[in-house]
Parts: structure tokens; sequence; C-alpha cells
């Protein structure tokens, strides 16, 4: 029983040690010179997008801005004008519009 307590102790600081070292990131550079790339995307890809975004902004040194909602909502703003990117959308009939 002693060495339970004491694995479950370690195996606690080392989940604690590791969560506070993924939280020391630092904020990847930016090249202010170049646009951010402007993203549409639904909302149910939302979580997925902003890993995608943090990842091409650490390798471009490009800012990603996104903007979500649903796919209706979205088209809709791309036929007023909406200025973007990049369209992510959640199905094949709304970009073929």
């Amino acid at each position: 029983m002693k060495y339970i307590k004491r694995y479950i102790f370690l195996l606690f600081i080392a989940v604690l040690v590791g969560s506070m070292a993924s939280c020391s990131k630092k904020a990847p550079v930016i090249d202010s010179s170049v646009e951010p790339v402007k993203v549409a995307v639904n909302s149910e890809f939302l979580p997925t997008a902003n890993l995608l975004a943090e990842q091409f902004t650490a390798n471009t040194q490009i800012a990603v801005e996104l903007s979500s909602g649903q796919d209706p909502e979205l088209f809709s703003q791309l036929q007023e004008g909406s200025e973007v990117d990049v369209y992510m959308a959640s199905d094949l009939a709304h970009p073929n519009m």
C-alpha cells in the first residue's frame, strides 16, 4: 500500500510538471509586414482550425485570423463580399454554389 501511494504521488507530480511545461509555450513570432491569412471556418471545425492556425503561424511567421459560423451564414457573407482567403466548409454543397 505504501508503494502504491508513492507511485500515485509521483505520477501526480509528473503530470503536474508536464502540464506546467506545456503552458509555458512562447508566443510565435509574427511577421508584421505580411497580411494575416483570413479564414472562414465552420464552427464545428473551429478547434481543429485553431490547431492548424497555430502550427501555420509557428512555421511561417504569418498570422491567421479565424472567423467561425454555420455554413449558410458564412456563405452568405462571402456572397456579400466578405474578404476571406480560405473557406473551410463542413460539406461540399456550399463551396460549389
